[in-house]
């Protein structure tokens, strides 16, 4: 039983190194949390009141710092929502060199927890990770908070 895999070894000792698979290099998580409140912004940093949609955000921690997020986030959209906006959340970024982040979850916190952010039309079974309305019946989506264990 050991035979053919000492053989097997011997062989990947004595091949060529290019015959070789190599293994994948280890990727960085370059992945962030930010745990603050969402805050409309300009183009020059300032704080702003949020318009109905269409707004630029960022997140305002309890340090006074702002992070922004990447302009174009597909995601950004969820702080439309003033439900969302006007809690507490913790969100995972991919920072930008640019300093921006790129949002990849959004979590509100309630009573010292975390909960999954989604919007959910029952009529069309259909999940959004943004505030919009359903994009197959054009009805409101409910927006969900579920506990994350």
């Amino acid at each position: 039983m050991l035979g053919p895999f000492l053989l097997l070894l011997a062989w990947s000792a004595l091949a060529p190194s290019g015959d070789r698979p190599t293994p994948p290099a280890p990727v960085a998580d370059d992945v962030v949390e930010w745990s603050g409140r969402a805050v409309c912004v300009d183009e020059s940093g300032g704080r702003v009141d949020c318009a109905p949609e269409g707004n630029r955000f960022a997140l305002y921690t309890s340090d006074g710092k702002l992070h922004w997020f990447a302009p174009h986030d597909p995601l950004a959209p969820v702080f439309d929502d003033p439900r969302v906006r006007d809690q507490p959340v913790v969100v995972r970024v991919r920072p930008h060199p640019d300093g921006t982040g790129e949002l990849i979850k959004v979590y509100s916190v309630k009573h010292g927890k975390r909960h999954d952010v989604r919007y959910f039309c029952e009529v069309c079974n259909v999940t959004s990770f943004v505030y919009q309305l359903c994009p197959c019946c054009r009805g409101e989506m409910e927006l969900q908070e579920t506990p994350v264990e």
